[in-house]
């Protein structure tokens, strides 16, 4: 297929006979797929290593590909479309050459992420051929998109330091993710579902830079232990439900010298921790605070 350019929607949807080991589209250009859907639904494609210039995997485009394993996403991608990797059990391993760009990627819904529906025993990102398991965001990119990361199960631990806004379920699934470093993101919005959800135990958010959590945050909205949360300084309001009522905090450090205002703070930690003041003046207000 080293020579096609263009392939239409449904072209080879259900053809479940068809069996493709290695899908290779080096001539590929941005318009390949056009905006049609179900290009390859049912096929039994093992490995995606070349969509030339794409800018976008469209929708149900691999759907029920239960075969699929492994595939190469180009840097040129811009976006994943409606339920894209719908069905892809078995995929494993996201190749990338790029991580700004990769991170540049706007998923439409949770199944237009590649491992959201995969059960592969690992499903890891690699970078330049290198498993990505501690990440680093580069300094350049302030955003993490929604459902970008969700299901990988290599991740963990990952330091943000530019990073100003984190979408929905962008680590939701990503069960060996215990570190969150995020020392510039100012607020957390109303309704930002499970980006840290379906995480059993989480040894340390950190958010030092933050300002305001809304209400019905739900950062996390399934069972879940977080070791420590670790909020800085410049907090000055925390709405209802910044966790589902199944999370325990262990270990809460609140670093601003004025209590922020609680809405309503349902989960109760087992420690807290504020600012020391030698007249105990912080201490005092933290008791008095309502909520």
């Amino acid at each position: 297929m080293s020579n096609v350019t263009y392939i239409g929607g449904s072209a080879f949807s259900g053809s479940t006979n068809l069996v493709i080991d290695d899908l290779n589209l080096p001539s590929f250009p941005a318009n390949g797929f056009n905006s049609e859907a179900y290009q390859f639904t049912e096929v039994k494609i093992k490995k995606v290593s070349n969509l030339g210039l794409t800018d976008k995997i469209t929708a149900y485009c691999f759907r029920n590909c239960t075969t699929l394993e492994e595939i190469t996403i180009p840097s040129s991608v811009t976006s994943c479309v409606n339920s894209a990797f719908l069905g892809c059990s078995g995929l494993t391993k996201v190749n990338i050459s790029d991580l700004s760009a990769y991170l540049g990627i706007t998923f439409t819904n949770a199944l237009a992420s590649p491992f959201y529906d995969s059960t592969a025993l690992t499903r890891g990102l690699y970078l330049n051929g290198e498993l990505v398991e501690n990440l680093v965001i580069p300094n350049n990119i302030s955003t993490i998109n929604a459902y970008a990361f969700a299901n990988n199960n290599t991740l963990k631990s990952i330091s943000a330091p530019s990073i100003t806004s984190i979408g929905i379920g962008a680590f939701n699934m990503c069960i060996n993710l215990i570190k969150f470093e995020f020392p510039n993101l100012v607020t957390i919005p109303y309704n930002s579902s499970n980006i840290f959800g379906n995480i059993p135990v989480i040894e340390e958010i950190s958010l030092q830079g933050l300002q305001t959590i809304a209400d019905s945050a739900y950062i996390i909205n399934t069972a879940a232990t977080v070791m420590l949360l670790d909020i800085g300084p410049n907090i000055t309001s925390i709405g209802t439900l910044l966790f589902g009522t199944s999370v325990t905090i262990q270990t809460f450090v609140c670093r601003a010298t004025t209590p922020p205002t609680f809405t309503k703070f349902y989960i109760k930690p087992e420690k807290i921790y504020v600012p020391y003041s030698s007249d105990h003046s912080v201490l005092n207000s933290y008791k008095a605070a309502t909520n």
